[in-house]
C-alpha cells in the first residue's frame, strides 16, 4: 500500500485553504451586495419623509397663493378708492377756482381752468368736469338770458315739478359732453337726492347708478358732486341750505373709470361692482372671464364710496392662476421618489463595486500615461515660450517656442546660464526671491508666483528683443526651480509707439484747429468794425439827403455786421469752451438758477419755475451756470406764446444728475433734434429770431467735455424739454487754450 507524500498533502492543504479563503471573501462581497432589512428601513423612512415634505410644501404654497389673491383683490379696491380721491381733489380745486371769482366764473375762465387740468392725460377715466348752478324758479328766465349772451342756443331741460333747479352751466370738454349742457339734474331722483345730500352735508357725494345723456352706449355711470356756498364754509345744515349756490361736478361712465383706475396690467383678477341691486360694472361675461373657466379663488368686499355702498366681487382669472402655479410640491414629490429609485439603484450597484474599481484603476493608469504624453505635446507646441531655470541660473528645459524667440536650439542652451538669453533675469527675479525669502512668504513645498515683468531678451546672441516674462517658483526640499513663461511683445511695443505718435499728431491737429478758430473770430472783427463805422459815417454825412430806401439798406448792412459779430463771438466762445478748468466750489443748484434768471431779461408774461426737485442738489458753478443761461435764454427767445412757461427740474441716476429745462414753446420736429446742436444752426431765419446759432452747440461741447450728455425731447406744437445729464464726478481734461 502506497504511503502519502507529506509535501503534496501540505500543498493540497495550502491550496484548499486558499480556495476556502477566496470563497469566504467572495461570500462576503456577495453578502454586502444583497438587500437587508436595514436597506428596506432606509428606503421606507425616506419615502415617509418625502410624503411629509410634499404635504407641508403644498399647504404652504396654497396659503401663499390665497394670500396673494386677497392682496391683489384688495389692491384693485384700493386703486379705485385712490382714483376717486384724486377726482375729488380736482372737484374741490374747481370749487376753489369758482369761489375765487367774485362775480362768478365766466365761460372763458372755466375753459382756461379745465385746460390747465389736462383732464384726459392727468385724470384718465373721468368724462369731464363742469359747474352746476342753483337757480330758483323765479330767477330762471334771467339766468337763461345771461347764458345766451355768449351761448345763444343755451336752454334748461327737461321740465319737472320740483322747486329746485340745478342746471349744468359749464362742462369741459364740450366735445364729449355737449348733450349735458343745460341739463337740470333735479329732474331725476338719483341725481337730485345726491345733490341735496352734498348740499346739506357740505361733503363730496356721488349719485346712484344712472345713464349719462352723453353716453351713446347707455352703460351705467354716475355723477360726482362737490358743493360750494357764498361766504365762508357754513357750519350747519340750515346755513348750508341758505348759502348754497352750486356744485362742481364730474360725470363718469363706469367702463372708462375702470380703464383709467386699473389699467390692463392690473386685470389679472376679474371684477364685478354692484350698488344695491344695480350692476355698475361686470367682467364676468368677457372673453377672458368665466367663459368655460371656473375660478379657483373668489372674494367679496364692500366699501362706502362717497355716500354709496359698492360691493366688489373679485375672482381669479386664468392669467393669475398661471402665474401662481407652484411646482415646488410636485418637485419635492418627484425628487423624493427619484431619491428612492437612486437608493435602490445604489444598493444594486454595490454588488459590482469591486470589479468596477479594478477596471477603473487600470483605466486611470492608462490615462496617466496618456496625460503625461499630452502635457509634453502641449508644452512643446505652446505659442508662448516655456522653460525652467535652476536656482543657480542654468536652463533646465526649453520648448520649441523659446527656440523661435531666442534663435537657439535646445541642445545649445540647456545647461547654459539664463543670462545668455535674458541678461537681466537674475538681477530682477533673484532680488525679488531674496526679499520674499527674508519676509518668510515662500512655501517650503509648493508654487510661489512672482510678478510679471517686461524685460529685454537677446535673440541669436546679439539682437535685443522686448519680452513679457512671468515667473513662478517651486521649492522642494530647500531647492528652488523657476518656471518661466516668455512672450515676444515686439509687435505690441511697435503698436504702442505708433499709437502714441498718432495721439500726438491728433493733439497737435486739434490745437491748430482751435488756434485757427480763435484767430479767425478775433481778426475778422476789425474789418467788420470798419464796415460798421463807414456805414454810420455815410448815414451821418448824407443826413436828410439819403432816401428811405437807402436808409433801409444801410440799416440792413449794419444789422448784418452786428449779426456777423455775434457769430464770431459765438465761434470764439465755442473755441475756448472747456479749454481751461476753473476750480469751483460746489454751490446749490437753486442758487445758481436764481442768479441766472436775474441776469436774463425775462419778458412780461413769461414765468421760470424752479421745481422742488432742485432743493438740496449741489453742483459746481462753472460751466453749468453758462449751460443754464444758454438753455433758458434759448427757451425764451424761441417761444411763440404770449405767456411762456419754463420749468427746470432735476433727478438722480446711478452716474448722473439729470437737469431738465421744459418750455411750452412751438416744439421741434424730431428730424431736427440732432441738427440744432450743430454750430450756426437755427430753425428760423435770423431775420425772425436774432441769434448766432452757437448756443446749443456750446452747451453740447461743455457737457461732452466734462463727461456729460445733452439731448432734446420734443414734438411740433408740444413744447420742448432739453435734458442735461451731468456726471456726479465731472472729468477734467488738461487742454491748453488756443493763443
Amino acid at each position: 500500500m502506497a504511503q502519502n507524500n507529506p509535501d503534496s498533502v501540505t500543498a493540497a492543504n495550502i491550496t484548499a485553504g486558499r480556495s476556502q479563503s477566496y470563497l469566504a471573501e467572495k461570500e462576503r462581497i456577495e453578502q454586502a451586495g444583497r438587500f437587508h432589512w436595514v436597506h428596506w428601513a432606509i428606503i421606507l423612512a425616506s419615502f415617509i419623509l418625502t410624503m411629509i415634505a410634499w404635504r407641508y410644501a403644498k399647504t404652504q404654497s396654497d396659503a401663499q397663493v390665497s394670500e396673494r389673491f386677497n392682496r391683489e383683490a384688495t389692491q384693485v379696491v384700493d386703486l379705485i378708492s385712490e382714483r376717486m380721491t384724486k377726482y375729488e381733489d380736482i372737484l374741490w380745486s374747481a370749487v376753489a377756482a369758482t369761489k375765487s371769482s367774485p362775480n362768478g366764473m365766466p365761460l372763458s375762465s372755466w375753459k382756461q381752468f379745465s385746460t390747465t387740468l389736462q383732464i384726459e392725460m392727468a385724470y384718465p377715466g373721468i368724462n369731464g368736469i363742469g359747474l352746476i348752478d342753483y337757480v330758483k324758479p323765479e330767477d330762471l328766465d334771467a339766468f337763461i338770458a345771461e347764458q345766451r349772451e355768449i351761448r345763444p342756443d343755451f336752454r334748461v331741460f327737461p321740465a319737472h315739478s320740483r322747486d329746485d333747479l340745478l342746471p349744468i352751466t359749464y362742462i369741459e370738454p364740450v366735445s364729449l359732453n355737449a348733450a349735458a349742457v343745460g341739463l337740470d339734474v333735479a329732474h331725476e331722483t338719483n341725481r337730485y337726492m345726491a345733490a341735496m345730500k352734498a348740499r346739506d352735508t357740505g361733503e363730496a357725494q356721488i349719485t346712484g347708478p344712472i345713464i349719462l345723456v352723453q353716453d351713446a352706449k347707455k352703460t351705467p355711470g354716475f355723477l360726482f358732486y362737490a358743493p360750494y356756498y357764498t361766504g365762508d364754509n357754513p357750519q350747519n345744515e340750515i346755513e348750508r341750505q341758505k348759502t348754497f349756490i352750486g356744485m362742481a361736478y364730474a360725470p363718469f361712465i363706469f367702463e372708462r373709470l375702470m380703464d383709467g383706475a386699473l389699467g390692463a396690467e392690473q386685470r389679472r383678477v376679474g371684477l364685478k361692482i354692484v350698488d344695491g341691486d344695480d350692476v355698475l360694472f361686470d367682467e364676468s361675461n368677457s372673453p377672458t372671464d368665466r367663459n368655460g373657466h371656473v375660478p379657483v379663488f373668489e372674494t367679496r368686499l364692500t366699501q362706502n364710496v362717497y355716500g354709496r355702498n359698492w360691493t366688489y366681487e373679485v375672482w381669479s382669472r386664468p392669467s393669475f392662476e398661471r402665474t401662481t402655479v407652484n411646482n415646488k410640491p410636485q418637485l419635492i414629490l418627484i425628487g423624493g421618489l427619484l431619491i428612492e429609485g437612486l437608493l435602490i439603484g445604489l444598493f444594486l450597484l454595490l454588488t459590482r463595486s469591486n470589479r468596477r474599481a479594478i477596471r477603473f484603476a487600470k483605466k486611470m493608469a492608462s490615462a496617466q500615461y496618456e496625460q503625461a504624453a499630452r502635457m509634453d505635446n502641449i508644452l512643446e507646441n505652446a505659442v508662448d515660450g516655456i522653460m525652467t531655470v535652476t536656482e543657480q541660473g542654468s536652463v533646465a528645459s526649453y520648448n520649441k517656442a523659446c527656440q523661435d524667440i531666442f534663435g537657439h536650439a535646445p541642445e545649445n542652451i540647456i545647461g547654459q546660464s539664463v543670462d545668455k538669453i535674458i541678461p537681466t533675469f537674475a538681477q530682477v527675479y533673484k532680488e525679488l526671491y531674496r526679499k520674499k525669502r527674508e519676509k518668510g512668504t515662500l512655501q517650503d513645498n509648493g508654487p510661489n508666483a512672482l510678478q510679471t515683468q517686461e524685460l529685454e531678451g537677446v535673440c541669436c546672441g546679439t539682437v535685443p528683443k522686448p519680452l513679457e516674462v512671468s515667473v513662478s517658483e517651486i521649492t522642494q526640499d530647500g531647492s528652488l526651480l523657476f518656471n518661466i513663461i516668455v512672450r515676444d511683445i515686439s509687435r505690441r511695443k511697435a503698436a504702442e509707439i505708433d499709437r502714441n505718435r498718432a495721439m500726438e499728431d491728433l493733439m497737435l491737429s486739434n490745437q491748430d484747429l482751435e488756434k485757427f478758430a480763435y484767430s479767425a473770430s478775433h481778426d475778422l472783427k476789425s474789418p467788420l468794425r470798419a464796415i460798421d463805422n463807414l456805414s454810420k459815417w455815410i448815414a451821418e454825412d448824407l443826413g436828410d439827403q439819403i432816401d428811405d430806401e437807402n436808409k433801409v439798406r444801410i440799416q440792413m448792412l449794419r444789422g448784418r455786421v452786428t449779426r456777423m459779430e455775434r457769430l464770431l463771438d459765438g465761434l470764439l466762445q465755442y473755441s475756448r469752451a472747456g479749454q481751461v478748468y476753473v476750480e469751483s466750489q460746489k454751490v446749490k443748484a437753486m442758487d445758481i438758477l436764481k442768479d441766472v434768471t436775474r441776469v436774463i431779461d425775462i419778458p412780461d408774461g413769461f414765468a421760470v419755475t424752479l421745481d422742488d426737485t432742485l432743493i438740496g442738489v449741489e453742483i459746481e458753478r462753472m460751466p453749468l451756470e453758462q449751460i443754464f443761461h444758454n438753455l433758458i435764454n434759448n427757451a425764451i427767445k424761441h417761444n411763440d406764446k404770449d405767456k411762456g412757461r419754463i420749468i427746470i427740474s432735476s433727478a438722480y441716476t446711478e452716474e448722473f444728475i439729470t437737469f431738465s429745462v421744459r418750455d411750452n414753446g412751438p416744439g421741434i420736429d424730431p428730424k431736427f433734434h440732432d441738427k440744432i446742436f450743430d454750430m450756426f444752426q437755427t430753425l428760423k431765419r435770423r431775420d425772425e429770431v436774432e441769434g448766432s446759432g452757437m448756443g446749443l452747440a456750446l452747451v453740447k461741447k461743455l457737457a461732452h467735455h466734462h463727461g456729460g450728455k445733452v439731448r432734446v425731447e420734443s414734438k411740433l406744437d408740444e413744447g420742448s424739454t432739453f435734458i442735461v445729464s451731468w456726471p456726479k464726478t465731472p472729468r477734467r481734461r488738461s487742454v491748453q487754450p488756443a493763443s
